[in-house]
């Protein structure tokens, strides 16, 4: 195996780690020494990998909300329908839930456990969301001659009512019905832009 290959299998296994750590005990308490034991690996290891605690802390954070933006951009940028494309964005939430719990768990009840800067930048990556989110809002108020309806105000309701529901599945509720759901969100959804909406 190339050493390339190796150190990078040997990166990926402590960001597996520290999610779960952090995730665990929050960011001030995590101990550098636990993540290198579940990585099977000496301390002074990751220090060849991370400057710091902090820089392992928002390497990972970025690495999973990469992963994540990018996926999701993929997957709804050639749709043309706004409650599919939300469709899409609640289903691919909750699938990437499923498969990152500890890094979920780690932003949703444990966000004031970093410092200042990290927490901008997590405060910038939800921003990117919600701009993301309004703009297909906008486009689909546009096209329908819908006037004066806030889109970032509706990105804002729409992202925190996700949230919340990702909070309930960590929180045990593991029966949900995502695809029901959906459709459930998106009916208040939509009827509400249409209840507000001015046409123009």
């Amino acid at each position: 195996m190339k050493t390339s290959v190796k150190k990078q299998e040997k990166r990926s296994r402590i960001l597996d780690a520290a999610a779960t750590v952090f995730s665990k005990d929050g960011y001030h308490r995590a101990k550098v020494e636990e993540i290198a034991r579940l990585a099977g690996i000496g301390k002074g290891t990751i220090y060849l990998y991370f400057e710091s605690k902090r820089h392992l802390y928002y390497c990972m954070m970025k690495e999973i909300f990469d992963v994540f933006l990018e996926s999701l951009y993929e997957q709804i940028e050639h749709q043309q329908d706004l409650k599919q494309s939300l469709k899409t964005v609640i289903e691919y939430t909750f699938d990437f839930l499923d498969n990152h719990k500890e890094m979920t768990n780690l932003l949703i009840n444990r966000p004031g456990t970093v410092d200042e800067d990290i927490q901008t930048w997590l405060s910038s990556q939800k921003q990117k969301i919600v701009q993301f989110l309004a703009g297909i809002i906008r486009d689909y108020t546009v096209s329908n001659g819908y006037g004066h309806v806030d889109s970032t105000l509706v990105a804002h309701c729409f992202l925190g009512a996700l949230i919340s529901l990702m909070a309930e599945r960590l929180f045990g509720r593991n029966n949900v019905d995502v695809s029901k759901l959906s459709d459930d969100i998106l009916e208040m959804l939509f009827y509400g832009i249409q209840h507000l909406a001015v046409q123009v």
